[in-house]
Order: structure tokens, then C-alpha cells, then sequence
């Protein structure tokens, strides 16, 4: 009986918020980046955090607003220790004192609201402890793990001042409650819905990074788009260039070789010819921006025993902007070329296949592949150790395709990896 009077003063009151709060932060923070000399400064925040959560219940206490005071000291102090104990922004400090904050706040309503009408301590206890852990397992995992390394931007901290905000008045009427003489149905109300109100300023607060993020991703592919567009102008007339001099060039060959009428130099001549007449198969499919990423795919191709296999209605992407073609096609052959490159030169197979039936156009890219394809949410996961600055390519294929009111599809089966393009032209 003695322990459970204990487990209940340790988690009740000050105590309990002192506790549960240091445990939240842990859930936010870590794993974060160490400060030097970080096996001093830990031991001596912890004694620091813990010594004044102790301290602190010796301040007078005014009334039932003091409790929401005691408890914006502690967490004022937790943002400081944070700062002197992990290498990580101001901003990014206040993010996850909040955060926890919040889930401490989420936590202490729900465990009230399930076990206020328990009357055996025991047992309310114990349900509390279990009520308790669950919230911080589940938070854990909707949150705080999908969290770590995200950048905190100004319109990140905007959300953790309204959040903090909303917790504060929450956290007042939740003392308040407590004093009014309220009935316990009453009370059982109020912490729920205050437990909603820490629920939705968690959620938004953790949107808005999502968001931030969507949205540099945005701004990267968009970059990409406006590079894609210089290099597509670069390519036409590189291509055209090469065109040009190949033609000149098997002009000379055949003038040469009516002037010097040798039997014995018409082989060598022929070999040259034909060495020149790689650079002049431009492919013809109908449309001229496709035709020139197939043309400079098609260069690479052969240069490293890559066959591509072409069967492509061009004039049925008359649709697409000559950026968009470039980009799109551009990206989906060159992972396509990347992933056959890892092959023996029997399995360097690419097949492409633009086709309308109906009011639907569809694209069909194929390639073998060597390694399992990770996919998230429908994308494949770049390969490259480098995550943060790889696997764009895919993306701004699918943000080209939706841009139409197409449909995208990745699909790995049986060694064989495809990539799936539906348009419906009608719209």
C-alpha cells in the first residue's frame, strides 16, 4: 500500500508533470546531436531540471492560475537545457519543448477523463501508468519519430506559438476544474475535451512541418523543371549540331572517294561512313521534342551496349509542353539506363511504348533489374546513400504527369521494373 501512495505523489501534481514532461522531451529530442563536454553538462541539467521542479513547489501559491505559472517555468527551463546539452537551433529547442508540452498535457487529460471515476487506488493507478504509456508510444510514432532532422522554419514556430498557446488556456481550465467544485461527470468533460484540444494543436503544429517539407520538395522539382528547360535547349542544339556535321562529313567521305577510286581504301572508307552515320539517326516519332531526348538517349545507348527498343506514337504528346516532354522522358530513360548499366550486356534492355486508344494515351517504359525496388507511398526509393539530394527524378516525373490530370505508376515484379503513364487527352 505504501508503494502505490508513492507511485500515486510521483505522479500526481507537480511531481507528476516534473516527471512526465523530462519524459516527453527524451521522446522529442533524442536522438539529437551531443554538445561538447555533453558527459558533463547532461548529469548536471538533469540534477538542475530536477532541483528546481523540486524548488519551485515552495513559491507561494496564489490561486489556481499559479499552477500554470510553475508549470511555464519548468518549461522555459527545459528549453535552456536543451540548448546547453544538444547541438541544435533555438527554434528546433522550442519545437520540441512544445511538442512535449503538449503531450504531456494530452496524456494527463485522457488518464484523467479513463480513470477519474476508479475508486480503488491500486487500480487507478496502475491504469494511469498504462493509459499514460500508451499516449507516448502511439505520439512516438505518429509524431515524434517522423520529426527527426526536419527543418523548423518560421512558419513552423507561428504554429508552436498558437499551439503553446491554446495548451496554456487548456492547462488553465484544467486547474480550474479542479477547484470549481465541479461534478465528476463535469470533470470528465473538460478532460476530454481538452485532451481533443492537445490532440489538434499537435496535429498542427507537426502539419505544418509536413507541409514545409512538401513544399521544398515542390520548390526543388520546380528548380529542376527550370534546369531541365536550359539543358533541353543545350541538347536541340548540340544535336542539331552534330546532325549538321555528320551530313557534312559523309559529303567529304563520298567526294574523297570518287577522287581517289581506289578498290583497296572503299573498305576503310566504308568503315568511316558507318562510324559517322551513328551521330546522323536522329529518331522520328513524330514529335520533335521526344524525338530529341531519344536521339541523345540513343547516343549513350549505343555507346555502352544498351539496346533500346522504340514502338512510340510521338504526335499523341502534342499535348505536353517541349520542357515537360524533355523532363519527363529525360528522367524515366535515365533511371531506366542507370539500373540496366548493372547488368550483363545480353540484359541491357529498354523498351518504350507511346500508344492512344480512345481518348487515353499511355506510356510504358520497361527495364531488367538487378536489385529489389524499395517503394514509399507508390515512389521508388533512391538507391544512392545520399538520400537528401537524390531521388528527385521520380518525383518531378509523377509532378508532370499530375500536372496533366495523368496517372503515374511504379511497378517492380519478376526482375523487370516498368513505369505506367495514363493521360486522358479528352481533358
Amino acid at each position: 500500500m505504501e508503494f502505490v501512495k508513492f507511485l500515486w505523489t510521483a505522479s500526481h501534481g507537480l511531481n507528476g508533470f516534473v516527471i512526465e514532461l523530462f519524459i516527453c522531451e527524451l521522446i522529442f529530442t533524442l536522438p539529437a546531436k551531443l554538445r561538447r563536454y555533453w558527459y558533463v553538462t547532461i548529469p548536471l541539467s538533469v540534477v538542475a531540471y530536477f532541483a528546481f521542479g523540486w524548488v519551485v513547489r515552495y513559491i507561494p501559491f496564489f490561486g489556481p492560475s499559479t499552477a500554470s505559472v510553475y508549470c511555464i517555468m519548468i518549461f522555459s527551463l527545459s528549453i535552456g537545457l536543451q540548448q546547453l546539452c544538444f547541438s541544435q537551433s533555438l527554434s528546433r529547442s522550442l519545437f520540441n519543448s512544445s511538442a512535449a508540452y503538449i503531450l504531456q498535457n494530452l496524456a494527463l487529460n485522457l488518464k484523467e477523463a479513463i480513470t477519474l471515476k476508479i475508486s480503488v487506488m491500486g487500480w487507478r493507478v496502475l491504469t494511469e501508468i498504462v493509459v499514460t504509456a500508451a499516449v507516448y508510444v502511439i505520439y512516438y510514432f505518429l509524431f515524434a519519430r517522423r520529426s527527426k532532422n526536419k527543418a523548423v522554419n518560421l512558419k513552423t514556430l507561428y504554429a508552436v506559438i498558437i499551439a503553446l498557446v491554446s495548451v496554456l488556456v487548456g492547462n488553465i481550465l484544467f486547474t480550474l476544474s479542479s477547484f470549481s467544485g465541479f461534478s465528476q461527470d463535469q470533470i470528465i468533460m473538460v478532460r476530454c475535451v481538452l485532451a481533443l484540444c492537445c490532440n489538434l494543436a499537435l496535429f498542427s503544429q507537426f502539419m505544418v512541418i509536413h507541409s514545409t517539407r512538401l513544399n521544398k520538395e515542390k520548390d526543388i522539382v520546380e528548380q529542376l523543371l527550370v534546369t531541365e528547360q536550359k539543358q533541353h535547349k543545350m541538347s536541340q542544339e548540340n544535336i542539331d549540331l552534330i546532325n549538321i556535321k555528320s551530313h557534312d562529313l559523309k559529303k567529304q567521305i563520298g567526294m574523297l572517294r570518287r577522287s581517289v577510286n581506289n578498290g583497296e581504301l572503299n573498305e576503310l572508307f566504308n568503315e568511316v561512313e558507318n562510324a559517322v552515320s551513328v551521330y546522323d539517326e536522329s529518331v522520328k516519332t513524330g514529335n520533335a521534342n521526344l524525338d530529341l531526348v531519344l536521339t541523345e538517349k540513343q547516343l549513350y545507348c549505343k555507346k555502352h551496349s544498351i539496346r533500346i527498343d522504340i514502338m512510340a506514337d510521338g504526335k499523341q504528346l502534342d499535348f505536353m509542353s517541349p520542357t515537360d516532354i524533355y523532363s519527363l522522358f529525360g528522367n524515366a530513360l535515365d533511371n531506366a539506363i542507370e539500373s540496366v548499366l548493372e547488368l550483363e550486356e545480353e540484359k541491357r534492355i529498354i523498351t518504350m511504348e507511346v500508344r492512344r486508344k480512345g481518348d487515353l494515351v499511355s506510356v510504358t517504359i520497361s527495364n531488367a533489374c538487378k536489385n529489389y525496388v524499395v517503394f514509399s507511398k507508390g515512389i521508388p526509393l533512391t538507391s544512392k546513400l545520399d538520400k537528401k539530394y537524390h531521388g528527385f527524378g521520380t518525383r518531378s516525373m509523377k509532378y508532370v504527369v499530375e500536372k496533366y490530370g495523368g496517372n503515374i505508376v511504379f511497378e517492380e515484379k519478376d526482375e523487370n521494373f516498368s513505369v505506367h503513364m495514363l493521360f486522358d487527352v479528352k481533358n
